[in-house]
């Protein structure tokens, strides 16, 4: 199969195409033929070498996530899914490519993992379904996975408006939970058409280096924890009520404790 390959750090110019072999999808695996890749801002930064003090590349790799395409093949044990389907998600393999793989049940997937692929509706094209997992699949990971967010607790999504915040917001409010969004006075309404129950203008409530959630006063926050400033970095600090959960993504930081 044909498919991108980079063999060292640098720019566009180490996208290489070439010949590979295609994988053969192993127990609890499912092969995907791709119809198209999402592109996102980690593929460039890793290129580029941003990660390799605490993720170095192994090379030559094939670069790429999320993907959305036609199950051709399935590995041993697999039901979830048959050869034929269009399905949409994520894949650890790399899917600047023609095909790849990707863990869906047992035994690839192993109790620490949730399998990153799903049925596409029959409402997306190709092109638009392969936008979705790059945000989708970072707030359910924040969330859930790492946030262990239930019914009933309260959620602080920064950058509510953005590629993640927007998916979280609405993941949120499915769940059941209260939902405190930030964004930018421009985007207060879109935030609330998600879903958000309290929205919060950033550029005048939240101050940047400081404790400033004046608009949460009231919600009983007791627990430190770091706010999101810029670039997605820990910056000043917020009162968390206890038993608080406090996972972090790129994009931003969610906070959330029992009402």
């Amino acid at each position: 199969m044909q498919a991108i390959r980079v063999h060292q750090y640098g720019g566009p110019e180490q996208l290489k195409l070439e010949q590979v072999v295609r994988p053969t999808p192993q127990a609890g695996e499912v092969l995907i033929q791709i119809h198209a890749a999402g592109v996102l801002p980690a593929e460039w930064k890793a290129l580029q070498g941003l990660f390799h003090t605490f993720r170095p590349a192994i090379f030559p790799y094939i670069p790429g996530s999320a993907v959305v395409g036609v199950v051709a093949g399935v590995g041993p044990g697999v039901t979830a899914f048959r050869v034929g389907q269009a399905v949409f998600g994520r894949s650890v393999h790399g899917t600047y490519a023609e095909y790849t793989a990707t863990e869906v049940e047992p035994p690839a997937l192993t109790p620490a993992m949730f399998s990153l692929l799903a049925l596409t509706p029959a409402a997306l094209s190709f092109d638009a379904a392969a936008t979705i997992s790059g945000g989708a699949t970072t707030a359910w990971q924040a969330l859930f996975a790492d946030g262990e967010l239930q019914a009933g607790q309260r959620v602080l999504i920064h950058g509510a408006a953005g590629g993640v915040g927007s998916f979280a917001v609405q993941f949120a409010r499915w769940k059941g939970a209260h939902v405190i969004g930030t964004a930018s006075r421009a985007n207060l309404d879109f935030v609330r058409s998600l879903g958000a129950e309290t929205v919060i203008d950033r550029h005048n409530t939240i101050r940047a280096g400081g404790a400033g959630c004046r608009s949460c006063a009231g919600h009983h926050r007791r627990r430190d924890a770091s706010t999101v400033a810029g670039g997605g970095q820990p910056r000043g600090s917020a009162r968390l009520a206890p038993g608080a959960a406090i996972p972090r993504s790129g994009a931003g930081t969610w906070y959330s404790g029992h009402e």
